[in-house]
């Protein structure tokens, strides 16, 4: 039977068709919560404290790829003096969109992990969010504003306690986003958007305040 099939021409409605039945199919799979998947893998236990600390390996040696990859690039540029757009588009340009998404998808994968550890641990009970929740601002507060914008910025220049770089909310020529390292904070001259870290990662990701909250410090 498959032996035929494998020589049959389907017409494109026919993917179409099977796309739609593939949609409907995934959709009737059993959703479970964290909870649930703890009770039914029991062993996932013991390995979620490793893949934490895996992923967060992994996160770091991104950043610090990122680092590099435009170090080495200025002084390529500088060396054989190329034109602003090879510098712009190796410096800049290629890393936003080889090394950040890599990095969005390990917090993702850190924030998911995190919140199964604290079920494990019983911090995760109802009500705890709410007790819990101003320790929880104060903790993604402290993050790292540099490590966090990394890799959404381009022209990035330092200057003491500044880094001025273009900014990820609007389109402009020269760099008007300013963080203010000492402080943790970011500025926009252009567009006058402000703030701290969360702020941040809820303007470039758009998440509601809770869920930025819980992203960075969990």
């Amino acid at each position: 039977m498959s032996k035929y099939l494998n020589n049959v021409p389907f017409s494109e409605e026919f993917y179409e068709y099977a796309k739609g039945l593939e949609k409907e199919w995934s959709k009737s799979l059993p959703k479970y919560t964290d909870e649930e998947l703890l009770l039914i893998f029991p062993e996932a236990r013991e390995i979620i404290p490793q893949k934490i600390t895996e992923y967060r390996e992994e996160r770091k040696e991104c950043i610090e790829n990122i680092k590099e990859f435009r170090e080495k690039v200025s002084a390529i540029a500088s060396e054989e003096k190329k034109d602003e757009f090879f510098e712009w588009f190796w410096r800049y340009l290629y890393p936003k969109y080889f090394y950040a998404p890599q990095v969005v998808k390990l917090d993702k994968h850190l924030f998911r992990l995190k919140r199964q550890q604290r079920i494990i641990s019983g911090e995760n009970k109802k009500n705890s969010y709410v007790t819990d929740f101003i320790t929880l601002k104060e903790r993604a507060k402290q993050q790292s504003f540099v490590d966090i914008a990394l890799p959404y910025l381009e022209k990035i220049r330092r200057t003491g306690s500044r880094i001025t770089a273009l900014c990820p909310f609007h389109e402009e020529k020269t760099p008007s986003f300013t963080i203010y390292i000492d402080k943790n904070t970011f500025h926009c001259f252009g567009c006058q958007a402000n703030g701290d870290v969360i702020t941040f990662k809820m303007k470039v990701e758009n998440l509601t305040f809770v869920d930025a909250v819980k992203e960075l410090a969990l």
